[in-house]
This record gives C-alpha cells, structure tokens and sequence, in this order.
C-alpha cells in the first residue's frame, strides 16, 4: 500500500514539474518572439537612422577651418558628429579629393586629375559615384548640383544621373541655386561646391587675412543654406554635410603635410547625437556616410567606412530599444494575463493532486 501511495505521489509531483517546465517553456518562447519580432521589425532594422534627403555643402580648399571664426559651421558641428582632424588623400589637389569623396576609393583606383575632369567627358563604368548610386536605388528621385568649377559638369559623373547640373557660378550663385532648389524642389540628393576660398588661397596665401575673410563669407552664405532648410523642415528628416577636400600652405597644396592633409568634417541628422567628435575620418568615408543614412548598400569596391562611434551609439540605442520593448512587454497586461492564466493552472493542478491523495489516503484507511 506504501509503495502504491509513493508512487502516485511520485507521478503527481512528475506532472507537477512537467506543467512548470511547461509553463516556463511557453513564456521564454513568447518572450523571444517578442524580442525577435522587434529586432526584424522594419523599424528596427531600417528605420532607427535613415533620413529621407541629403545635402552636401563643399568648400575648396578649406582645410580644417585652420583659425577662422566659421561661427554657422561650427555651430552645426555641436548639433551633430564632427571632426577637425580628418585625412584628406594623396595627393591632395582639388580633383583626386572630390573624387574620392564621391566615388569611396583612393585617387589610384578612380584616376581622376584636373586635367582629366576639365578635358573630357565621365565614362567609367568600373566605379559608381554616389549620385548614380543614388540614382539606382531612387529612380525617380530629384538629384542636383551646383559648382564654381566647370570639371563638375565635365568630367566628374555621368551627367545622366542628375536632373540639373550646373559649374558656370561664383559662390553667391551657387548658394542662390541651392536655396532655390531647397525652396522649389525636393531634391534626395543636392550637392553645393564653393571654390572662392581655395581661390583666395592661391591667389593671397592660405590662412591670410584675405583668406579668412572669404572663408568667413562662404561660412555666412551657408547660413542662409541652412535657414532655407529650416524652413522646409528638413533638419527633421535631412542629412546635412559640410565639408572640405583639402587645406593648404603658401599659395598651394598637394602635398601630405599637416596644413594640406587635414581637413574638417560636420554633418547633421535627427537620429545623430549632438556633438559628438569622431576620428579616424576619411574624405573617403563621405559617400558611405550618406548611403547607410539613405538606406543604400554600397558598392563592394568603396572602401570607405562608417564612423565607429555612431556605429557604437546606434548598437546601444537598438539594444535599449529592444530591452525596452522587453520590460514593456513583461508589463502589459497580456503578458501578465498568460502569466495569471499558467499560476492558476498549476495552483489548479497541486490543489486537485492533493484532494486525490488524501482522498485515497481517506479510503485507504477506510
């Protein structure tokens, strides 16, 4: 009769354990699926930094800002990543920079010169630019530019990608076109070049007063750049780059030393942190910046990389995401009605199991 009563035991508390493990195994599946539906959500996965357009301001020649005042640009840089510090290429003359910022190789791969891109037309189908890249995955999107220097309506890019493409301006020129365009249009991709600070470094040497002076002024035409955005709201869905190619020193440039190499860099999204200083840039590294921001898969040719530290901010971000989704997950009343639902199914189970033992313990005395 023991044996008889320990083996019932036995077997109730086995059914016992059964509906926990159960029990337990239902919630940990529900809860990975939570997690999982979150993390290849479209939210998750494509929307957590994209923006919907992109601008680009270029000024020649402008180094890493050397001692100007740049009070517009370096306001956008609190606003958003930014460095003083980063690498232009080798050489670093005007065509093998801009090159490489809009096609992510080195100048040795894309072979662009001054006087490639001022003699004849683009026709390289071994590399892709960021403007056609831009236009293979946006094929019915507005993409513009607007130059001082007529190599960019030559013999940069194919000229097919762009709806309207311009390098017959002064500065104040192609800052008036770019406001219209924001203003009128809807561009996914602008790009501005000024050419007068690079100019004013030839013509009365880099980092004069004369030099300074016309960076400061390029600097104030960008505020009313940036005004025209405002206005169009698009500092809330917008990447916004300034940029410089390359310094120099005296009346030239072109070699590797430090008032030549060094360059600054800024750019403004919604999704990026306020400033937030990054290193190891690379002009290079522009168009990758820009296609990860429009959502773009980059060529497998460009080698241009994506800041580490945004890299950083957007992981932690994504990972208190999901731990938030989580917590609120195991807080809402659906999960805590199953929760309910399983405690009162195995309170259920341990009062019945106990009513038919003593039940039978009863009549075995009987």
């Amino acid at each position: 009769m023991k044996h008889k009563i320990l083996n019932i035991s036995f077997a109730i508390n086995t059914l016992i354990l059964l509906c926990c493990i159960y029990g337990f195994c239902v919630l940990t599946l529900l809860d990975k699926y939570w997690v999982d539906s979150y993390e290849n959500s479209a939210f998750f996965q494509n929307k957590t930094n994209l923006v919907n357009r992109a601008i680009i301001l270029g000024i020649d020649g402008a180094g890493n800002l050397f001692n100007a005042e740049a009070p517009n640009i370096r306001n956008l840089m609190k606003n958003g990543i930014y460095t003083l510090n980063g690498k232009s290429v080798m050489p670093t003359i005007s065509a093998e920079c801009w090159g490489s910022i809009f096609y992510s190789v080195p100048p040795k791969t894309h072979k662009l010169t001054n006087h490639l891109v001022e003699s004849r037309n683009m026709s390289n189908p071994s590399i892709t630019s960021l403007f056609k890249l831009t236009r293979q995955n946006f094929p019915d999107s507005e993409i513009y530019s607007y130059a001082t220097w007529k190599a960019f309506d030559i013999g940069f890019f194919e000229n097919y990608v762009f709806n309207e493409i311009y390098a017959r301006f002064n500065d104040s020129d192609v800052i008036q076109q770019g406001i219209n365009c924001i203003k009128n249009k809807n561009p996914k991709l602008l790009f501005m070049y000024l050419g007068d600070v690079d100019r004013a470094g030839h013509h009365h040497v880099y980092q004069s007063e004369k030099y300074y002076q016309v960076l400061n002024d390029a600097d104030k035409s960008i505020l009313s750049v940036l005004q025209a955005m405002n206005e169009k709201h698009y500092f809330d869905d917008s990447l916004i780059i300034i940029l410089s190619d390359h310094g120099g020193k005296g009346k030239r440039h072109g070699l590797g030393i430090k008032d030549m190499i060094n360059v600054f860099f800024t750019a403004y999204s919604p999704h990026f942190p306020a400033n937030m200083e990054i290193s190891n840039y690379s002009i290079i590294d522009v168009s990758k910046i820009v296609a990860v921001s429009l959502g773009m898969a980059v060529p497998d040719d460009w080698i241009g990389k994506y800041p580490q530290e945004l890299t950083e901010y957007f992981r932690e971000k994504q990972r208190k995401f999901v731990e938030k989704s989580v917590n609120d997950y195991m807080n809402s009343t659906f999960f805590l009605s199953i929760f309910l639902r399983m405690k009162t199914f195995f309170n259920l189970v341990q009062i019945k199991a106990r009513y038919y033992y003593h039940e039978f313990m009863l009549r075995s005395n009987l």
